[in-house]
């Protein structure tokens, strides 16, 4: 059986069984329990979660890292830190993240595929997941000629060489932003839907992810928001469904001491079925601090299962998860670092139950 026939047929199972009780006066009494996801082999999506590929819910708990040509300093995979392990290791064992987001460029996705071999190698290998991400239009869109086909290309290139690894997962681009308010709507569906079709007909089933519109904050929500206004564009078009896409926000100062919000815009995100992560979060955005949006997404997200990847596990930047002024491989206790920023904290405290 195909592989897209094997997870759709799965979804149409757990769903039948996911429904009320009737009795026979045709009251409604108490509902049957959900039926537990199918394992597939891949991750899918089922109403607003993500299922891996052994049958369970899966929260995203992970990094941003360097991929190839990106500019932040340190190796991804080695970059030893006081406790003489690779970054790998502080990843998977330290840290226990099951995603990172791979922040490279769509000329090296178009020209150089084989340059990510070694990091999907390393991390897939460990379960943990990559999702592949190019950097080049942060706050715009790529121009339709040569822009969108390097970026179209890059995406087709990867997907076809990963198609048969479901933890390789490509994040279409970053933060997208348009200068003209009344052109977001279509250069966002449309961008997307775009580049969603170049990877497809490469026949990969994998996960994509969408950021938001408005430099990823999605305007906070409401009626500004791109992901809960036209995210189901993304999930129908070419008058058939298309599943597997999973939405990312990121949060900077526009969220800050945004409770209240950050409980609305995730809740309404579950009730209209679209999968959601925080794809970024930090505690600095240039000279804005943004540890107080961070804070508010945390306690939000943590108790409905939102996944979350933190910007960044390098320190290159002024979001440093370690002091002095470094990134997540400088820990010095695998069990209860001493050395965390208020950022680091807040990522390390932010784990699932036991873990830690």
């Amino acid at each position: 059986m195909a592989r897209w026939a094997v997870i759709r047929s799965a979804a149409a199972v757990a769903l039948t069984l996911n429904v009320c009780a009737c009795a026979a006066s045709g009251s409604p009494t108490a509902p049957v329990a959900t039926a537990t996801p199918a394992a597939t082999g891949r991750f899918y999506t089922r109403g607003a979660k993500i299922i891996d590929p052994k049958g369970k819910v899966f929260v995203a708990r992970g990094a941003n890292i360097n991929g190839p040509a990106y500019h932040f300093r340190s190796d991804p995979i080695e970059n030893p830190g006081p406790l003489g392990m690779s970054s790998l290791d502080m990843i998977a064992n330290c840290w226990k993240f099951n995603i990172v987001r791979v922040n490279t460029f769509a000329s090296s996705m178009l020209l150089y595929p084989e340059d990510f071999d070694r990091i999907v190698k390393a991390f897939t290998e460990r379960g943990i997941v990559v999702m592949i991400e190019p950097h080049d239009y942060t706050g715009r869109y790529p121009s339709p000629d040569v822009e969108m086909k390097m970026l179209a290309g890059g995406h087709r290139t990867l997907a076809a060489r990963y198609k048969d690894n479901p933890y390789v997962w490509f994040n279409v681009m970053n933060e997208p932003n348009a200068e003209k308010p009344e052109q977001a709507r279509d250069l966002w569906v449309e961008t997307h839907r775009t580049l969603i079709r170049a990877i497809r007909e490469t026949g990969a089933d994998n996960i994509i992810v969408a950021d938001a519109h408005g430099w990823g904050q999605d305007n906070r929500g409401g009626s500004g928001s791109s992901i809960l206004n036209w995210g189901g564009e993304l999930q129908n078009f070419d008058n058939k469904a298309q599943p597997n896409i999973v939405f990312s926000l990121h949060v900077y100062e526009l969220w800050n001491n945004a409770d209240q919000a950050f409980a609305e815009y995730f809740d309404t995100a579950a009730a209209k079925g679209l999968p959601l992560i925080v794809g970024e979060f930090g505690m600095l955005n240039g000279p804005r601090d943004t540890l107080p949006a961070s804070t508010s997404m945390m306690a939000a997200a943590k108790p409905r299962g939102i996944g979350w990847l933190v910007w960044h596990f390098d320190g290159g930047d002024t979001n440093d998860l370690t002091l002095p002024s470094t990134g997540g491989w400088m820990i010095d206790d695998c069990a209860a670092p001493a050395n965390l920023t208020p950022l680091g904290r807040l990522v390390w405290d932010g784990a699932p139950p036991g873990t830690k």
